[in-house]
C-alpha cells in the first residue's frame, strides 16, 4: 500500500513538473506588442562640433501621417530646443545659405506648398551639419537680421509636428513628438587641424590649406576661404529638391543639378533660369 502511494505521488510530481515545464516554454511565445508609433531619432546621443547628426523620421502607425518635409530657404522641416535652466527651450533658428562661398542669414520668402504624405513603416531621413546656425529674434521692427553662429555646447532635442489628416494647406490632428536628448561638444584637438567652416573669413593660405571637412563633405576653396559642402550633383528643379547646403544650379540653364559647390558663372535660380551670377 505504502509502495502503491509513493508511486501515485512520484506520477503526481512528474505531471506537475510537465505542466510547469509547458507553461516555460510557451510563455516567451506571448510577448507584449509594442505600441505603434511615430518616432523622431538621432544616430548617436553625443556629438561633436563639425560632425553630422542623421536624422530619421518614422511613421510606425498603421495609417499615412502628414507634414512639412520640405526646407523653405534654410528652415527645415524640424525644429530644435536646447535643455536651459531646468527647462526644454524652443529656438527660433534656420540654417544658413551659401552665396559665393559665405554662409549668411537670410529671410527667404517661399512659396506655401501642401504637406507631404508619409505612408505606414515609411521614414524620411535629414542630415543637419554642426557647425553654424541662425538664431532670430523673437520679435523684431522690420525685417530681422542676424549673423551665422557656432552651434553652443549643450543638451539638445529635436522636434517634429505631423497631422494625422490634412485639409488644404493645414494639418489636421496635429501632434508634436521629441527625439532622446543628446550632446553637442566642442570638438577635441579643435586647433590642429579644424573643420573649415569653423574659421572666420577671409581665411589665410595655410588655413585654407590645412582646415578639413567631416565625412560626407567635400572640401570647396574659394579665393576667400574654403567651406564644406555635399556635392551630390542629383538633377533637380528647385532649391528644396536638394540636401542641406546644396542649392539647384545650372551651368546653361538647362540641366540642374545640386551641389553645394559655387564657383565661376552659373544660374542659381530654376524659376528665374535667365538670371546668370558669377563667384571666385
Amino acid at each position: 500500500m505504502i509502495k502503491n502511494k509513493k508511486l501515485l505521488y512520484g506520477i503526481l510530481a512528474v505531471v506537475v513538473l510537465a505542466i510547469v515545464g509547458i507553461g516555460l516554454y510557451v510563455s516567451p511565445a506571448l510577448k507584449i506588442t509594442p505600441p505603434l508609433l511615430v518616432t523622431i531619432t538621432t544616430d548617436k546621443t553625443e556629438y561633436q562640433r563639425g560632425e553630422t547628426a542623421k536624422i530619421t523620421v518614422k511613421n510606425g502607425l498603421e495609417r499615412s501621417i502628414f507634414g512639412d518635409f520640405g526646407y523653405c530657404g534654410g528652415d527645415p522641416f524640424w525644429g530644435l530646443e536646447k535643455f536651459a535652466g531646468g527647462n526644454w527651450i524652443r529656438l527660433n533658428f534656420s540654417l544658413p545659405l551659401l552665396y559665393s562661398g559665405k554662409e549668411t542669414c537670410d529671410v527667404v520668402l517661399c512659396e506655401r506648398v501642401e504637406s507631404a504624405e508619409l505612408k505606414t513603416t515609411s521614414e524620411i531621413k535629414d542630415q543637419w551639419h554642426l557647425t553654424n546656425v541662425c538664431e532670430w529674434p523673437e520679435e523684431s521692427i522690420g525685417v530681422p537680421k542676424t549673423e551665422p553662429k557656432h552651434i553652443e555646447e549643450g543638451n539638445y532635442r529635436i522636434s517634429f509636428t505631423y497631422g494625422l489628416g490634412r485639409e488644404g494647406f493645414n494639418l489636421l490632428e496635429t501632434k508634436t513628438i521629441y527625439s532622446d536628448e543628446f550632446t553637442i561638444k566642442e570638438k577635441i584637438g579643435m586647433t590642429s587641424p579644424k573643420n573649415c567652416d569653423l574659421y572666420e573669413m577671409p581665411m589665410t593660405e595655410e588655413e585654407i590649406e590645412e582646415c578639413i571637412c567631416p565625412g560626407g563633405y567635400e572640401k570647396m576653396n574659394r579665393l576667400s576661404g574654403a567651406y564644406c559642402a555635399t556635392n551630390s550633383q542629383e538633377p533637380c528643379s528647385a532649391h528644396t529638391d536638394c540636401p542641406q547646403g546644396e542649392h539647384c544650379i545650372s551651368g546653361d540653364g538647362e540641366k540642374w543639378f545640386c551641389t553645394g559647390q559655387f564657383a565661376g558663372c552659373y544660374f542659381h535660380d530654376p524659376e528665374n533660369p535667365e538670371e546668370q551670377i558669377c563667384a571666385d
